[in-house]
Parts: structure tokens; C-alpha cells; sequence
């Protein structure tokens, strides 16, 4: 599975997996409600996805059935079955369609042209090719003659066309980057010539020679009228008018398009995200598992990493986390409990999404302090644990105007309660 979900160096057992061994042993044994593993399979001959789909659900209906307290009927438990192509390719694909809608569009508005400009082609032609039929040359043998033409300018458009999508290739890439990870197997190989070249022999053939089929059968009355250079014929008439109006309405189509990709594009970047990207930077460190082992040399990894980011004069503040804001990988979701509130069912309590950060990393993105405080350099695991709240995780669990600093969340069953001391804006 190449790249699934990111690139892969290293596979190992589920036994042997110390993450997920570390996360097994923190739990109760007869919890129900654990939910990390991703499973595959691959189908028996003759089993469909929707057959195996109806049997999973099945499943998942007896869940609710045997644990109603962790599944509830109206929790939106589910199971859904993917097929894993439409897996790898789930976010990229409405992307790709618009774009392939795009180029449909595109290439009729194209079609239309051609077939236009051969039509006018031809009716500079009308005198020549009367005389070819003259002498003895059949209607099979002029739109012979027609088709080797369109063909040749055709396939000459494709290879251009291609060397354009060559040049162009890594700007595709790095767009189709931001939604799927698989983008190195996007190339152009034999099957994308074969298409290429394909098409643009068929778009040739088609709308280079089909205005031909227009001509007039009366040889003698093509050439006098030819002589006195009179118009079309009524058949060209309607087909020019058809290839006119089809090219307007495919215009208006993507003109409209383009408008709704606008306003749509100015009304994100209206879009308050809660920070300020502007003049921030951003890098990721990768440290070395074999070498940093525990969780204090790797935090003093991050602090040695982070005291040289703040010593270099060209930065104004410089913080460390583990995310960025509106990455699509989210945080570590968590169970939680505030204090003297009871829950009745400890998998029914409310979760939250936790993010390890530095104490400048507020001011750095510019997320907006509400209330409170942010971190300081005296927070450290010889103090009382704190953290930092956003604006709609306080409003939903303190509301009528409570406020939730100085109250006290645990993430472990009450083993350790941590002080909440602020209240920053939303990252959305």
C-alpha cells in the first residue's frame, strides 16, 4: 500500500507495536468502546461491496443491540465499507471531477471552433473540391482527403497539448498534493499518450470532416455557384448556427463556473481562521525514535530546537507544537471529566482534542488570548498542571455565563487534574 495514508519506511506487528501497546495497557479490560484500528479485507469471489456492507451493518446493529450505553441509537454509530481505491482518492475526487468537467467543457468549446473554422474552409474550398468530383473523384475519396487533413492538424494540436501538460506537470502535482497523498503516480505513460493522441485524432476525424458531409451532390450547380461566390448552403447554415449556439452555451456554463469559483474563493479568504498566518513559518522535526527514546529527551530535543529558533535575530518569536492550525491531521481526542460533575457511563463523557505547544505559541500564530492567561516558562511538570481552553469548548460546557478558569478537567480518571487558566479564540 504505497503512501497509505503517508509514506511508509517501517511495518510492524500490532502485538509488537510499543504505541499501541502503551495505549492497551492504560485501558480496562472490559472496555467496549475503544476505536483504534483502521481494518481490511479483501472480498471472496462473487461478494459485492454492498453484500458486505448490509453484513457489517448487521454487526454494528448488535452492538447497540449488546452495549446500548456505549452505542446509542442515536449516537450516528455506524459501519461504513470503502472500497480502498475509493479511500485513497476520497478527497481528491470532487477536486478532480471539477477539473475534468473543466477540461470536458473546454475541449467542446474547441470542437466548436474547428468544426467552424472548417466550414469556412470549406466554403472557400467549394469551388475546388467541385472540380476534384469533376474529374472523377468520389465523395469517399474527398472526405478521405478532408480526414487525412483534420488528422494531421489534429495529432500535431495533441503533441503540443502534451508538451504543455509535461511542462506543467508539477504545478498538477503539487495542487493534487493538498488533497491526496498519492500524487507521485501521477505521470504521463503510454496509457495517457495513448488517450492523448487518441482523442485528438477521434476530435479531428469527427469535427474536421463532418462539415464536409454538408457539401453539395450537384457538381454542376457547385460550380457555378462557386464561380458567383454565393453563400452557404442551408444545411451548413443550420450546422454553423447549431456549432454556434453550443459553443455559447459551453462559454456561458464555465463563465458561470468561474464566477461561483470567485465568489466562493473571496468569501474563504474573508474567512476569520482565529490566527494570523501572515510572516509565520513553519518547519517540521522528525526526531530520531532509536535515538530519543523517552518523553524528557525528546522535550529537551524540542527546548534545544526551540532556544536556537529564538536566538536567531531575524525572528521576532518562534514556538513549537505538535500540529499546525487547520492541518487535516487532527489532535489527539481525548475523554475528559470536570470536576465534581458525574457522568454515568465514562465512555458517554464529552471529548475534546488536545495539542502539546510552547509557551509563545499563542502570540506567534496570533490566536487572541479571551481570558486568562497563556503559558509560561514556570509551567513545567514540576508545577501544577495547566492548560488553555478554546472559546467554543467553554461555551458549551460552561454556560449561563460561567467562566471556566480555575476550574479543574482530568483526562485520566481522576489520576491528575489539570487547572484550566485561559480562554483563547477558536482556530477554525
Amino acid at each position: 500500500m504505497p503512501q497509505y495514508p503517508r509514506e511508509n519506511d517501517v511495518y510492524m506487528p500490532t502485538s509488537a507495536c510499543p504505541f499501541r501497546a502503551r495505549a492497551e495497557a492504560r485501558m480496562e479490560e472490559d472496555r467496549t468502546a475503544f476505536r483504534g484500528m483502521t481494518a481490511f479485507g479483501r472480498l471472496a469471489p462473487g461478494v459485492g461491496v454492498d453484500r458486505f456492507g448490509a453484513e457489517l451493518a448487521t454487526v454494528a446493529a448488535r452492538l447497540q443491540d449488546d452495549f446500548p450505553e456505549t452505542y446509542p441509537a442515536d449516537s450516528g454509530y455506524t459501519a461504513v465499507t470503502l472500497p480502498l481505491a475509493a479511500e485513497l482518492t476520497r478527497e481528491a475526487r470532487p477536486t478532480l471531477l471539477i477539473l475534468l468537467a473543466t477540461t470536458v467543457l473546454v475541449l467542446l468549446i474547441a470542437c466548436a471552433n474547428v468544426a467552424n473554422l472548417t466550414l469556412a474552409r470549406m466554403s472557400r474550398r467549394e469551388r475546388e473540391l467541385a472540380l476534384r468530383s469533376a474529374l472523377g473523384a468520389g465523395r469517399a475519396r474527398l472526405l478521405r482527403q478532408l480526414v487525412t487533413e483534420s488528422s494531421l492538424l489534429a495529432l500535431a494540436a495533441g503533441a503540443f497539448g502534451l508538451l504543455v501538460a509535461w511542462l506543467s506537470l508539477d504545478l498538477l502535482v503539487a495542487f493534487a498534493a493538498l488533497f491526496t497523498t498519492r500524487t507521485t503516480e501521477v505521470g504521463i505513460d503510454g496509457w495517457v499518450l495513448a488517450f492523448t493522441l487518441g482523442l485528438s485524432l477521434l476530435t479531428g476525424i469527427v469535427f474536421g470532416s463532418a462539415p464536409a458531409l454538408t457539401g453539395r451532390r450537384d457538381v454542376a450547380a457547385a460550380l457555378k455557384e462557386a464561380g458567383a461566390q454565393t453563400t452557404d448552403t442551408p444545411a451548413r447554415r443550420r450546422l454553423r448556427g447549431l456549432l454556434t449556439a453550443s459553443q455559447v452555451a459551453a462559454a456561458f456554463v464555465l463563465l458561470i463556473a468561474t464566477g461561483l469559483l470567485l465568489t466562493s474563493f473571496y468569501r474563504l479568504q474573508q474567512v476569520d481562521t482565529g490566527f494570523d498566518p501572515e510572516n509565520v513559518l513553519t518547519a517540521e522535526v522528525f526526531p530520531n525514535w532509536s535515538k530519543y527514546t523517552t518523553a524528557e529527551s525528546r522535550r529537551q530535543l524540542f527546548t534545544d530546537v526551540l532556544q536556537r529558533l529564538q536566538d536567531r535575530p531575524g525572528l521576532s518569536a518562534a514556538a513549537v507544537a505538535n500540529g499546525f492550525p487547520m492541518a487535516s491531521e487532527v489532535g489527539q481526542q481525548q475523554r475528559f471529566a470536570i470536576e465534581g460533575r458525574t457522568y454515568e457511563d465514562p465512555d458517554l463523557r464529552p471529548e475534546l482534542e488536545t495539542r502539546v505547544i510552547s509557551p509563545d505559541y499563542f502570540a506567534t500564530v496570533g490566536v487572541p488570548l479571551l481570558a486568562g492567561r497563556t503559558f509560561t516558562r514556570l509551567d513545567d511538570a514540576e508545577t501544577t498542571p495547566v492548560a488553555v481552553v478554546s472559546r467554543s469548548l467553554a461555551e458549551r460546557h460552561w454556560r449561563e455565563g460561567r467562566s471556566p478558569l480555575e476550574q479543574r478537567i482530568t483526562l485520566d480518571d481522576g489520576e491528575t487534574w489539570i487547572t484550566l487558566v485561559g480562554v483563547v479564540g477558536d482556530v477554525r
